[in-house]
């Protein structure tokens, strides 16, 4: 499947290269069949560059291992880095904060919008 997928992009690439040529070379002025031959040419010179190419298959193989064989110490995924002090704009920190303590609830900042929104809707009618 991977072949297949790889001769493909290399045609299309090839296809995509004849055809930038055989385009310049009739906005050039070149006859058609002049312009022709140069897209083919194009598309078979860049189709046999691209087919030489060697793909690297097999240059990096990895050994299959055994995933139950993998099992992780628990102590190292436990977090120890205990922050000191939490600091009063520590939003995140305070989000997985474990302790029962009520969150104060945001400002109510519509009345500012309001006034915000009213002084902009002032200064363009000024104008």
């Amino acid at each position: 499947m991977a072949q297949r997928i790889e001769t493909g992009v290399d045609a299309g690439a090839s296809v995509l290269l004849g055809g930038a040529l055989l385009f310049s070379a009739s906005k050039l002025g070149l006859p058609l069949l002049l312009a022709a031959g140069w897209g083919l040419l194009g598309f078979i010179l860049c189709l046999h560059l691209l087919r030489s190419v060697d793909s690297g298959r097999g240059r990096h193989a990895v050994r299959p291992f055994d995933v139950a064989a993998f099992e992780p110490d628990p102590s190292e995924l436990l977090l120890d880095d205990v922050l000191a002090k939490v600091d009063e704009d520590s939003r995140v920190v305070r989000l997985f904060d474990p302790s029962p303590a009520v969150q104060a609830a945001p400002p109510d900042a519509s009345q500012a919008l309001y006034d915000a929104l009213a002084q902009l809707r002032r200064s363009v009618l000024d104008r």
